[in-house]
């Protein structure tokens, strides 16, 4: 018996482009407020307690099948956020697809 492998729910190129800027956006408020720019937890905390997490089109604490990742220097001044698809379900999956024997071994 075969079974089927669903690929996670993608989404559309214009949502994950508006909640880059949204973060861009904000990356920057936040730098005028606090004197250099956030982490992502700090960010996500900051948009939570300016009521902006629900302006994002994805749900930024949890992207999924997305991963959010906000990388800054250490002294604050550089920032870099990635919003990149994570296929690690699907792998599995295709991995025992590929693999039987290792399915049925108990």
């Amino acid at each position: 018996m075969r079974r089927e492998v669903s690929a996670p729910a993608e989404v559309s190129n214009a949502k994950l482009v508006n909640a880059l800027r949204l973060l861009n956006t904000q990356e920057y408020v936040y730098r005028q407020e606090i004197g250099r720019f956030a982490s992502r937890e700090e960010l996500l905390t900051f948009l939570r307690t300016k009521g902006m997490l629900s302006r994002s089109p994805i749900d930024l604490e949890n992207p999924k099948p997305y991963e959010l990742a906000i990388t800054t220097s250490q002294d604050g001044m550089h920032y870099q956020i990635t919003l990149k698809m994570t296929l690690t379900g699907m792998t599995r999956a295709i991995g025992a697809e590929l693999r039987p024997s290792a399915m049925t071994q108990g």
